[in-house]
């Protein structure tokens, strides 16, 4: 991806939840939100979740996440962090192709930008 990859409409790739590699699971956690960000869907790895998002110059902001219900044998625990992560961020940074979301000053999400979409 070139340098300055928009933060609407790309999918970005969760690496790193709350200092943590993610691990392997079922489908590639990732989220992406719309156009006009407003709107915020994706993957926690298990689960497809979809909310609200809210994007004023460096604040990023995601409401209450629905999700679809399904069970899978591993991952589980990383798609709660993931959704834990999402719901305590409160700006983001963009650099090259990875996007960091922070809670204050703690990074709590690292994601990678991806070439293709969903």
């Amino acid at each position: 991806m070139p340098e300055g990859v928009p933060l609407l409409g790309t999918h970005w790739t969760v690496t790193e939840v709350h200092s943590a590699p993610v691990g392997p699971t079922a489908n590639e956690p990732y989220i992406q939100l719309a156009a006009d960000g407003k709107t915020v869907s994706g993957s926690g790895g298990c689960n497809r979740l979809t909310g609200q998002s809210t994007v004023a110059g460096d604040s990023l902001r995601f409401g209450p996440m629905a999700q679809t219900r399904m069970a899978c044998a591993t991952g589980m625990d990383q798609e709660q962090a993931i959704t834990s992560a999402l719901a305590l961020a409160t700006r983001y940074r963009i650099q090259g192709n990875t996007l960091q979301l922070f809670a204050g000053d703690q990074q709590v999400m690292r994601l990678v930008a991806q070439s293709g979409g969903s």
